[in-house]
């Protein structure tokens, strides 16, 4: 439906006033002699009310129309840009580790780089970052047992102050640096996932087949 509830308002009122109209000039035509009669010149006077009432109803739905296909159209714009900035946007993981006596340091590095031309801002939760060692059977990975890492922003003997809301302005790059120790070698799987958000820090809740929309990397490293 193109026309909104003030337009249908107001197309009621203009077609209550036509049909008002209709029925003074048909009174106006009627023989005082005689029963009520309708003559040609009645009708054509009929015919012009009710063009006048088609007139201003193709006027409202042709305005809403217009209107919705210029709302449309601004939407699309704003798609096509939001894709662009998100393509232009990369997440990168990279997995080094370090081989201690009888143990390892996994450190999940995160790389982000903002090529778009707006400021892109990330929201990051306690599992934003995962990494489960794994076995596999044929194509099937079985997880064994998963390490949530959090990013801190400094961590000193006074405590850890971890970081959750990062801004990436433009044509910059930003690094999230992780630490993971395990004692057993073997497969991991690393997965990294981010939430946008807007300007003043709320979240931009998209969905695509019922499911959140979220910035995703991943990648696979083998401690030996």
């Amino acid at each position: 439906m193109f026309m909104t509830i003030i337009e249908v308002i107001a197309f009621i009122i203009l077609s209550l006033g036509a049909i008002f109209i209709i029925g003074i000039l048909c009174s106006n035509s009627v023989n005082s002699n005689s029963a009520r009669k309708i003559s040609a010149d009645d009708f054509n006077k009929i015919a012009v009310a009710l063009g006048a009432i088609a007139t201003v109803a193709w006027g409202l739905f042709t305005y809403g129309a217009l209107e919705q296909r210029d709302k449309a159209k601004a939407e699309l714009i704003d798609l096509k840009n939001r894709i662009k900035d998100t393509e232009s946007t990369s997440f990168e993981v990279e997995a080094p580790f370090i081989k201690g006596d009888g143990f390892f340091y996994i450190t999940p590095t995160v790389t982000v780089k903002n090529n778009s031309n707006t400021a892109i801002y990330v929201k990051l939760d306690q599992d934003s970052l995962s990494v489960t060692r794994v076995v596999a059977k044929g194509d099937q990975p079985i997880p064994l047992e998963t390490f949530n890492p959090i990013f801190y922003q400094t961590i000193t003997k006074e405590g850890k102050a971890p970081l959750s809301n990062i801004t990436i302005p433009i044509g910059a790059e930003r690094k999230f640096n992780y630490l993971v120790q395990t004692n057993y070698p073997g497969m991991y799987y690393i997965t990294f996932t981010a939430s946008a958000m807007d300007s003043s820090g709320n979240l931009i809740n998209k969905t695509y087949d019922g499911k959140p929309v979220k910035w995703f990397s991943s990648a696979y490293v083998y401690l030996k």
